[in-house]
């Protein structure tokens, strides 16, 4: 549900926040223009995908020919970027990686990985550049901040995912700490539940607009 809810935020930002585009990413090759996704026009689409023999690689044909680049990366990443959670949890039954591993490089070590057959394991169908793309936003979805030197495609993605995580991650913690809830202690890093409670220094890096890092956090 996360990644399905990052993907939906990064595509809104792609589209309503142009600064995260380079000027050569915000035109669909063949029209000129950025090419609605699926996910932007499922809701007011009342056409019905006709069946037909191989149906999967036709849908997967015409997903990739309706999806401009730079959305079918945005979509790829934000679905990918908490690739490593699974096994972070399955391996060290928590979601810190102060405690346990770096999800995000254990994410892009993932997507390294091939197949038995010796074909990437993830994302085969896709150009090695959107692969790499995809791999590198995964990698850099947690830093704490992004090198200032990144090529401007891949800081366009990692800038969308980055805001879309954070954008669900506010969704998931105000539901966890909802009057009458006890909080699940993996969800919230083992942080302790005491309302009344604050940290100063997240307090004046938010009146300061400035970022703080996770290890400063006390309370929920």
């Amino acid at each position: 549900e996360h990644s399905l809810n990052v993907l939906g935020h990064a595509l809104s930002i792609a589209a309503q926040e142009e600064i995260f585009l380079p000027e050569e990413w915000r035109a669909h090759p063949s029209s000129g223009q950025r090419t609605p996704s699926p996910a932007r026009t499922a809701s007011t689409s009342t056409e019905t995908p006709a069946e037909a023999p191989d149906s999967r690689q036709q849908t997967a044909a015409s997903a990739r020919e309706s999806i401009s680049e730079p959305d079918r990366i945005l979509l790829l990443a934000a679905l990918y970027h908490d690739l490593g959670r699974f096994e972070q949890l399955q391996r060290f039954n928590t979601f810190r990686d102060a405690d346990s591993i770096n999800h995000a490089e254990l994410g892009a070590q993932l997507l390294e990985e091939p197949a038995p057959n010796g074909e990437p394991k993830f994302m085969a169908s896709e150009p090695e550049t959107n692969r790499r793309l995809v791999q590198q936003t995964v990698q850099a979805h947690n830093l704490f901040a992004l090198p200032g030197d990144l090529p401007p495609q891949l800081a366009a993605i990692c800038h969308a995912v980055r805001d879309a995580d954070k954008l669900d991650i506010l969704r998931v913690m105000a539901a966890e700490i909802s009057p009458g809830r006890v909080p699940d202690p993996t969800v919230v890093l083992g942080l302790a539940d005491e309302p009344e409670k604050y940290t100063r220094a997240v307090l004046e890096a938010a009146l300061g607009k400035t970022q703080v890092r996770y290890s400063r956090v006390r309370y929920v």
